[in-house]
């Protein structure tokens, strides 16, 4: 009897990107119109998510 091994890959293009641009996503939302404005502030974050975007917007988390 055979096995059967179920894989799959993501189609997501934010994958696919340097790290410096992998957060192009996240920029495009903070400045849409329904993310609440309170929100668009990195000081009303979860700490760990502050950290991660500090001065450079990701960048450097990215590389990680």
């Amino acid at each position: 009897m055979a096995d059967i091994m179920g894989l799959g890959t993501t189609h997501a293009p934010t994958l696919w990107k340097v790290p410096e641009e992998a957060t192009g996503s996240l920029r495009r939302t903070l400045v849409g119109k329904k993310l609440p404005v309170h929100l668009r502030d990195p000081r009303n974050w979860p700490e760990p998510m502050q950290a991660e975007w500090a001065d450079d917007q990701g960048a450097a988390a990215g590389r990680e």
